[in-house]
């Protein structure tokens, strides 16, 4: 009885653990040849209604749950 509780209780645990993930996202976007950074670049997360724009210096950020 007590291996079947504490199994129960880790499938509970990762259920809650890999629902409530953040993610967070950031990198910098440069030309292929010149290796320069790209400023105002649009980035989206495949799949969903959320993105954002590169910096000046063609760096980004995303935070997503």
């Amino acid at each position: 009885m007590e291996k079947l509780f504490l199994i129960i209780y880790f499938i509970i645990c990762i259920i809650f653990n890999t629902v409530g993930q953040v993610y967070e996202l950031k990198g910098k976007v440069t030309d292929a040849m010149s290796r320069e950074p790209l400023a105002f670049v649009n980035i989206m997360l495949t799949g969903t209604n959320t993105g954002t724009s590169t910096d000046i210096n063609g760096e980004f950020f995303i935070h997503s749950n």
